[in-house]
């Protein structure tokens, strides 16, 4: 019965030690996705930021094409430049924010599935320590029943020791008066030997 308490014992060890194991890796993806939202939010003010310079440069440009007709031609090619170099950084931009997208929510489906393997994992921990406690339970009234069953012997015992003594303080006297009986039929036939003597003289 130890045996199998310290394997019960055992096994909620195991099962409080996975729980913990999954924890430490739900606060590290945890921390992940944080770190991966907080790139995104940088990456989105960036962004904004150099959209803001970009629309400053145009408007700059546009400027200068107004007061230098003779540098029109030169402008506009810089302009269209300047706007399709904008345009190639936003769709760059925007793959890799989709690629920030993508991957938090793979982030966000490891942290579900970690959770559901925790909530099994609490599951199956919660089911062994009820059975331990039903085992315990059973122990107990086993024990409970051997103990009756010991007071009960102890009651059959001490009945019997009383029986015993009796018994022997029947033999003891039993033993007592057949010696007292002895004795007085050894006295009685000294007394006939003594009249026998007598007579014969």
């Amino acid at each position: 019965m130890k045996e199998k308490l310290r394997d019960k014992d055992k096994e909620v060890e195991e099962k409080e030690i996975d729980i913990a194991s999954l924890k430490d890796a739900l606060a590290k993806k945890e921390d992940e996705i944080s770190a991966v939202k907080t790139s995104h939010e940088e990456d989105q003010k960036d962004l904004q930021e150099k959209l803001r310079e970009k629309d400053e440069k145009v408007k700059e440009t546009q400027n200068e094409n107004a007061a230098l007709k003779d540098a029109v031609a030169k402008k506009d090619g810089d302009l269209e430049r300047l706007k399709t170099s904008l345009e190639n950084y936003q769709k760059d931009l925007k793959e890799k924010l989709r690629d920030k997208d993508k991957e938090v929510e793979e982030k966000e489906i490891d942290i579900a599935s970690l959770k559901d393997a925790l909530a099994k994992k609490e599951d199956e921990i919660s089911a062994v320590k009820t059975s331990l406690e039903n085992y315990q339970k059973d122990l107990k009234e086993k024990l409970r029943d051997k103990d009756k069953e010991v007071e009960e012997k102890e009651i059959d015992i001490a009945s019997l020791k009383d029986a015993l003594a009796k018994k022997e303080d029947e033999i003891s006297a039993f033993k007592t008066s057949h010696e007292e009986d002895q004795k007085d039929l050894q006295e009685k036939l000294r007394e006939k030997d003594e009249k026998v003597k007598e007579t014969a003289e």
